[in-house]
């Protein structure tokens, strides 16, 4: 199959093409204008000091005062909340915590029932989150769209059709006209929907301060300490 991608230098209309676009990314550039956090200028009593703004800083603040809502949390963030790869994603979510079911059962085969367990668990989790907190991330769940391009590639797609349903994703097989009716692409051949697709959720730091917790910028070569330290 010959190579997708061009050979040749950019024409001038294809740079035009790309003339207004900007070095930022698209999920937050799509956000309303936002205030920045104050930046810290003093010291701070806290049960709980989170440090990353992200996915992650932002979901482990959260359910910390779900567990316990008098725990005094505050979360530092050098730049923005969702400044980093949080906010520079594909605009999708897929519930494998492995790249895939193959890519795991050549590595760790023993633990794929569970981490495929868990990955499921997570991305239902999320879902709930998103209606529990009244999160609106334009959430599609679409599928995950798997084509062929030629005939050889047939036999691959079949058996990753047979793997997923092994551990109970939902597979939905169609022909090359299928295909093509959905994303307008002659070359396609079929699709395997498996994991989920959605729009990122980054109003998380929106709840956040609903949540009663407390954001600052912070100087990334600053370290917190510990009382006691």
């Amino acid at each position: 199959m010959a190579s997708p991608w061009p050979e040749s230098p950019p024409t001038a209309l294809h740079r035009a093409a790309y003339a207004d676009a900007l070095p930022r990314s698209f999920w937050l550039d799509a956000l309303p204008p936002r205030a920045d956090h104050p930046p810290l200028s003093e010291a701070l009593d806290a049960d709980l000091c989170i440090v990353g703004g992200g996915y992650t800083g932002l979901w482990a603040a959260l359910y910390a005062k779900e567990l316990e809502p008098t725990r005094e949390v505050v979360l530092l963030e050098a730049t923005r909340c969702g400044d980093g790869a949080s906010g520079r994603n594909g605009g999708f979510l897929q519930a494998s915590l492995t790249h895939g079911i193959r890519n795991r059962l050549t590595r760790s085969p023993d633990e794929i029932a569970q981490l495929e367990r868990l990955g499921l668990e997570n991305f239902e989790g999320l879902i709930t989150d998103l209606h529990a907190l009244g999160i609106e991330a334009e959430l599609e769940r679409t599928g995950d769209l798997i084509v062929a391009l030629e005939p050889r590639e047939l036999p691959d797609l079949e058996d990753e059709a047979e793997l997923r349903c092994r551990f109970s994703y939902q597979v939905e097989r169609l022909d090359g006209e299928q295909v093509r009716a959905q994303i307008t692409s002659k070359k396609s051949n079929e699709r395997l929907p498996a994991a989920r697709a959605e729009y990122p959720a980054l109003h998380r730091a929106r709840v956040r301060l609903r949540a009663g917790l407390r954001a600052a910028r912070s100087d990334p070569d600053r370290v917190a300490q510990p009382a006691g330290s």
